[in-house]
């Protein structure tokens, strides 16, 4: 069987970040390319006490679906604690709200600067879109 898959899915080329992550998975091995922390250093007792206190009292509707927007608790107590009256859409990670701000602004054959060394998701990401990367050093 033949699929007609669109254009930017045909640009998709394989993850740095995953071939990266494969590699660093290893055991004795230590990458500092995918910015992965050393896990030794976690703070697991901290969390571990964190989520104690707070899941005595767990809302409802907390693994429910909610606006896409984020969480209107979480926006409120933001804006409140940054004084901040413009809109706020908070995303799961850095990799969500690159793709949001490229598929509003980019589009295919744009070329864009990034810096060099850059963030190699972001690099994978932008080229998913047909944009041309041209680092700046």
């Amino acid at each position: 069987m033949t699929y007609n898959f669109s254009k930017p899915y045909k640009n998709i080329q394989s993850s740095f970040i995953r071939d990266i992550l494969k590699v660093a998975s290893k055991k004795n091995f230590i990458s500092f390319a995918g910015g992965l922390p050393n896990e030794k250093l976690f703070p697991k007792k901290e969390l571990q006490k964190i989520f104690e206190t707070y899941s005595k009292e767990l809302p409802e509707d907390l693994l429910q679906y909610s606006s896409t927007m984020g969480l209107a608790k979480l926006i409120d107590l933001i804006k409140e604690q940054f004084a901040l009256n413009e809109q706020l859409l908070i995303t799961n990670g850095s990799q969500q709200a690159l793709d949001l701000i490229s598929s509003i602004f980019l589009n295919p054959d744009d070329k864009i600067l990034v810096e060099e060394p850059s963030y190699l998701g972001a690099i994978g990401l932008f080229k998913s879109y047909g944009v041309q990367c041209q680092s700046v050093k």
